[in-house]
């Protein structure tokens, strides 16, 4: 199935491991990286081919690892003060491993969920109190 796909991510140092086809017409690809200039060797990449372009609203959340960082996210925003930097990420001893790479795939969505979080609560209390100042005095600001 797909010989000449396959043939063409071989050449650009992928590996085809498994073709699922989903819905009757999308067929999504899981790929395996053998070659160093596409990034750490053996990552896994997936790769869909759709008949019909998905919304974005269909899009969104629609993977583990999105979830997980957009969750980490809205955990991290009511534990700290401000999120953790890209860069500090490995060295955070308070997730696991497979969390780690999920926040460094999707750190955008990480983002998301911390300061969606605090700017929902700005709003409300924008809302509930009828002022900027008063909500921002119940913040601390």
């Amino acid at each position: 199935m797909f010989p000449k796909l396959r043939e063409a991510l071989l050449l650009e140092g992928y590996v085809v491991t498994c073709i699922e086809q989903r819905d009757g017409t999308d067929f999504r690809f899981t790929l395996l990286n053998l070659d160093e200039r596409n990034g750490k060797l053996g990552d896994t990449f997936y790769m869909t081919f759709e008949k019909n372009k998905p919304s974005p609203v269909f899009e969104f959340l629609n993977t583990c690892e999105e979830i997980h960082a957009f969750g980490i996210g809205l955990i991290h925003s009511c534990k700290t003060l401000k999120p953790i930097k890209y860069n500090e990420l490995e060295n955070n001893d308070g997730l696991s491993p497979d969390l780690i790479k999920d926040l460094q795939d999707e750190y955008h969505y990480y983002l998301v969920g911390f300061w969606g979080l605090r700017i929902a609560i700005v709003i409300g209390l924008i809302l509930v109190t009828g002022t900027v100042d008063t909500a921002l005095h119940l913040l601390g600001w």
